[in-house]
């Protein structure tokens, strides 16, 4: 189990982040690759998206550095 909290300091909070392996947290990263290019540029929840992102490919780095 990949548990890590992230401070996004654009979001102004912590992002919890869990995974149940590495592949799992992978397809994280995807699937909200994947959202964010689909979301408009105006979009308000782009900043939300990108976030999350940020967050899920630090927990990755993170466990790379292990």
């Amino acid at each position: 189990m990949i548990k890590n909290i992230v401070y996004i300091p654009y979001l102004g909070q912590s992002i919890t982040v869990t995974a149940d392996s590495i592949q799992d947290l992978q397809e994280q990263i995807k699937t909200t690759r994947e959202l964010l290019q689909s979301l408009p540029e105006q979009c308000g929840w782009r900043h939300v998206a990108e976030g999350l992102l940020q967050a899920y490919r630090e927990t990755l780095d993170t466990l790379r550095e292990v």
